[in-house]
């Protein structure tokens, strides 16, 4: 391991205490003596010996003033189809509250019947849209039920969510 990435935190766990000179010549950041206690593992894991990076979380944000948009981190997120973005526009407008397949496909093919070919282009779509998310790596924005999907409104920033608070500027 230290020779494919030099700052890898080893943390040794053993019931044998004779083991701690070995486990540090090979610069362990921590050693644990069994059996384990949740405080010894937390006090190892503040210990050690090369920081950890926290990860950073992506950043998203709507813009629906204008023309619909999603950006990732400040770029821009492109569809290369527009019912996936159409349904996300929804999604957001919807403000959190869950859309069932039904409601989706009467509202992105308004002049269309509802039958099983209709019903089998939305559930395409809803996985275009997923499958777009998952690649930005912001699948998370859309939680799917059973027969139902919605946006956090926790994990992005939107400027239709800051008007209807009153906070535009």
């Amino acid at each position: 391991l230290k020779d494919i990435h030099g700052k890898t935190n080893i943390v040794c766990v053993t019931g044998h205490a004779q083991y701690a000179v070995d486990a540090f010549s090979v610069s362990a950041s921590g050693y644990i003596l069994k059996p384990v206690a949740a405080e010894n593992i937390e006090k190892a894991l503040k210990n050690l010996r090369y920081a950890v990076p926290a990860e950073k979380p992506l950043r998203v944000e709507v813009k629906c003033f204008g023309s619909f948009g999603v950006f990732v981190d400040g770029r821009p997120l492109l569809f290369s189809r527009a019912k996936p973005k159409e349904l996300l526009a929804y999604l957001v407008h919807k403000n959190g509250a869950a859309a069932t397949s039904s409601e989706i496909a009467a509202v992105l093919w308004e002049d269309k019947e509802n039958n099983k070919s209709l019903q089998s282009q939305t559930r395409k779509v809803i996985a275009q849209l997923m499958q777009i998310l998952k690649e930005a790596g912001i699948e998370s924005i859309v939680q799917k039920g059973w027969n139902n999907i919605a946006v956090d409104v926790r994990k992005i920033s939107c400027d239709y969510y800051g008007f209807l608070a009153g906070n535009m500027k």
